[in-house]
């Protein structure tokens, strides 16, 4: 029990179990074992992992919202302050707790590359006359379901 603790303990501030025997002295497949012979200890592996993901969101946090460093002279002495932050931590940070901004944002992001690999496989669609033959059929398939679509919407609105 004692090398269970602290091997938890380990876990909790390295996030690894290789990292956790190595500080805890125990071979690494005592983890495991553990897990198989211990019917509490997967859930105490389950929080101490918890409460290491918590530690880095902590951390996170602090680099993504911002904090102050202090600005050093060549003799040492603190002549200031500057403001670090951290935008794709602040970005990842709102992706995950924002499930609007989350929603909308991949979106963006999966719109602007289909659009360029649109743009790619269009250059080389129209590069043959058979290529421009289909862009032509695709277009007038595509007028045809708008007009079918509007007759449908007033359809259903009268």
């Amino acid at each position: 029990m004692v090398h269970q603790t602290a091997f938890l303990e380990a876990y909790e501030l390295c996030g690894t179990i290789t990292g956790a025997a190595d500080a805890a002295n125990v071979a690494r497949r005592q983890h495991f074992e553990w897990i198989q012979k211990d019917p509490t200890y997967f859930e105490r592996f389950e929080e101490a992992g918890g409460r290491y993901v918590d530690r880095l969101v902590a951390a996170a946090v602090r680099r993504g919202v911002g904090v102050e460093i202090p600005v050093f002279d060549r003799a040492g002495a603190v002549i200031g302050h500057k403001f670090e932050a951290s935008d794709s931590l602040l970005a990842m940070l709102i992706k995950r707790n924002d499930r609007y901004y989350s929603e909308r944002f991949t979106q963006e992001i999966s719109v602007s590359r289909r659009d360029e690999y649109d743009a790619k496989a269009m250059h080389q669609l129209i590069s043959t006359q058979e290529g421009r033959d289909l862009v032509r059929q695709m277009a007038a398939l595509e007028e045809r379901m708008s007009e079918l679509m509007k007759a449908d919407d007033v359809k259903h609105n009268d």
